[in-house]
């Protein structure tokens, strides 16, 4: 072999191995970003599922009050401002009743003299 041939021999050898290990050390670091990816991915997630829980936290505590601000000498429209709409209403002779639903299973409800409107009594949801 001539020194030429041996020089570019050589060249090629190192540069093979420069590609290898750097195809090595890339697939390295693909593989870290691929990890450091899922983590974020995971806390981002995390994070959604702690602010629903708040959010949760401060309706609840809002409903709360706003159910807890009820008294006897409320009409339906005072009733309404304060709760809302009624999911359902059941009309009886003597009483009216509204239902406030949260949830599937949790449910507060207003009664109302049907004579004047006036609030009887009510029964707040689970809290």
């Amino acid at each position: 072999m001539t020194q030429s041939i041996k020089v570019i021999t050589i060249k090629n050898i190192v540069l093979t191995f420069i590609l290898i290990s750097s195809v090595g050390l890339s697939q390295s670091i693909v593989s870290k970003i691929q990890d450091l990816e899922k983590r974020v991915e995971k806390l981002e997630q995390d994070l959604l599922e702690k602010t629903d829980e708040i959010s949760k936290l401060k309706k609840t505590n809002n409903l709360k009050s706003l159910w807890r601000s009820l008294n006897n000498s409320l009409i339906k429209e005072e009733v309404k401002s304060i709760l809302g709409e009624p999911d359902n209403i059941h009309r009886m002779e003597y009483t009216t009743i509204w239902y406030y639903k949260y949830g599937n299973y949790n449910e507060g409800k207003v009664k109302f003299r049907s004579s004047d409107g006036l609030l009887r009594e009510w029964i707040e949801p689970n809290f």
